[in-house]
């Protein structure tokens, strides 16, 4: 009885590391940057950080599973991010074959049996209290095929769980990550004095990798548009672009071409805007979507309704909600409507009533704390902010 539970014990922290190390090697491939990745849960016992930013930990319970965290070097990285959560279960599968294949011995079924355990309870598609299996998010990965956009209204409490786990696994990189995407979303819903104070600070964890420096400079450009320094918000696109150059992916270069459009529209410069957006165009998934979204913005701005009949019927008629700033997108996909003449034509009514579904969708869904700043982004009646919220 005792050589059977030494196995088992012995089995438990194998098979999370294999898990765990299939998920880290995918890491790459699916457009992340690895983080923290331990064994075992509770206080570290083994704390190291190792070259490139990542912290590697051993928890005290090493029975209770383990942990891989990686960061989106993306905001909208598609499909292929389900590798990263495939890596995982498929790291278990070729465990599986390699102890298929050794001699019937008792504690090889013994192993083989709990990682097919482990294995089936990973590839089951659940959702429970706001955890999820890796077969419930490789699902929804696959069917973003456009690449969403950074979805994070209303994922508050989701971040502020990462942020305490990074904190106690001690990882800078992780817990920068987390303080910039809940000040993105101060952003994203208007509560500016929020987002002041991750701002205030120097972060220099992003400078570890281009990509995510560039992602940090352009939600802090979107700050300084808010708070209304369009040429500051210039200059952290031109340093960016400076400073590294080549290194920047596409993806990089698409992020400041979107928020360099904006700007220029602030600075009410419309051709140098249009000029921006030339960068990312037949860009597709949340900057495609963006890019609808500004020049739409431009037309009602040149007050030209011909481009505005154009690029409402555009933006409406390709909505999914795939987009940087879901308000933003909402709110001048109702005020292109407006501008037509409301929503008395029978496909301008169609388009009217995309905008507010749209709105009352990300209202129910947004933290209560941020619902009344939204509402107001949004443009809606303060009275408006229920079920049945409509543009006034």
């Amino acid at each position: 009885m005792v050589v059977p539970l030494l196995v088992l014990l012995a089995a438990v922290p194998a098979v999370v590391t294999l898990h765990e190390l299939g998920h880290a090697l995918m890491a790459g491939p699916a457009g992340y940057r690895l983080t923290s990745f331990g064994v075992g849960r509770g206080r570290p016992l083994l704390h190291h950080r190792a070259r490139g930013g990542v912290v590697l930990y051993l928890g005290r319970n090493l029975l209770a599973g383990g942990a891989c965290v990686a960061i989106p070097r993306d905001p909208s990285p598609g499909p292929r991010a389900a590798l990263f959560h495939a890596g995982g279960v498929m790291a278990q599968a070729l465990l599986a074959v390699v102890l298929w294949l050794l001699p019937n011995w008792w504690w090889v079924d013994a192993v083989a049996s709990f990682n097919l355990l482990v294995l089936a309870s990973n590839l089951l598609p659940w959702r429970v209290a706001g955890m999820a299996s890796d077969g419930w998010w490789i699902l929804a990965h696959l069917r973003r095929r456009g690449g969403g956009g950074p979805g994070l209204i209303g994922r508050r409490a989701v971040i502020g769980r990462i942020l305490d786990f990074e904190g106690r696994a001690r990882s800078p990189m992780g817990v920068w990550y987390a303080e910039l995407m809940l000040a993105w979303t101060d952003l994203l819903v208007g509560r500016l004095v929020a987002a002041d104070r991750f701002f205030a600070e120097a972060h220099d964890e992003a400078a570890i990798d281009p990509v995510l420096d560039a992602l940090s400079q352009f939600v802090e450009a979107s700050w300084h548009r808010a708070r209304g320094r369009p040429l500051a918000a210039l200059r952290l696109v031109r340093d960016v672009r400076r400073a590294y150059g080549s290194q920047l992916t596409q993806s990089s270069e698409d992020l400041l071409a979107v928020v360099e459009a904006r700007t220029w529209l602030d600075l009410d410069e419309p051709d140098a805007a249009r000029k921006a957006l030339s960068q990312v165009a037949g860009a597709a998934g949340a900057v495609g979507g963006e890019a609808a979204v500004i020049r739409l913005e431009i037309a009602l701005r040149d007050q030209d309704i011909e481009a505005i009949a154009r690029c409402t019927r555009h933006l409406g008629h390709r909505w999914s909600g795939a987009v940087l700033d879901l308000p933003a997108a909402i709110r001048a996909l109702s005020r292109g409507v407006e501008a037509l003449g409301g929503p008395a034509d029978v496909e301008l009514g169609q388009l009217a009533a995309i905008a507010n579904g749209a709105a009352r969708r990300l209202l129910s869904q947004c933290d209560a704390p941020d619902r009344h700043s939204l509402a107001s982004r949004l443009g809606l009646r303060p009275s408006s902010t229920n079920a049945g919220a409509g543009y006034g």
